[in-house]
């Protein structure tokens, strides 16, 4: 089996997510990528260990070591996302086989769940400051960290609690 480092060019800081298969998983990244620009917005860009919880779902890629080995074949998002445009693109989109049940109700739920964690990473930078995430169009979710009880306050806002402000 050989591990696989999912990473992408524009990453800030060092956060490369591991899997380990016997087949190269670019394909079936890439195929969660473009549907969760279609099923979440098409600006998306999902984090690494989405993708990589992904193809451990649903893809049977295995959980890699703790600490994974110094060698690995690496899966740049950016640069494997811009390469896979035309052809690819259609190839992945229009064959059956990267289709998995749940793989939507996943990716949309994992991806909040990351926005969620970031923002709350966010909110403990600007201690008593509110830190708006933006979900989707018709979703906000707004965090506090409550410096003084050292809590967080955590709320969502739909469009049509947005359009009575």
């Amino acid at each position: 089996m050989k591990l696989f480092k999912i990473f992408h060019h524009y990453d800030l800081g060092d956060q490369p997510a591991f899997v380990c298969s016997d087949k190269d998983p670019t394909e079936e990244a890439l195929y969660c990528q473009f549907m969760a620009e279609e099923w979440i917005d098409e600006g998306v860009s999902l984090p690494n260990n989405v993708i990589a919880n992904a193809l451990i779902k649903f893809y049977g890629c295995k959980q890699a070591p703790k600490t994974p080995a110094k060698s690995s074949v690496e899966i740049d998002m950016y640069f494997a996302r811009e390469e896979a445009c035309g052809v690819t693109y259609n190839k992945l989109m229009n064959l059956p086989i990267y289709e998995r049940v749940g793989l939507k109700e996943f990716l949309i739920r994992a991806f909040k769940e990351s926005l969620m964690e970031q923002a709350k990473q966010r909110a403990l930078q600007l201690p008593d400051e509110e830190v708006s995430v933006e979900l989707s169009d018709t979703e906000v979710f707004n965090v506090t960290y409550k410096s003084k009880s050292a809590e967080f306050s955590c709320s969502r806002v739909t469009a049509s609690l947005q359009e009575g402000k």
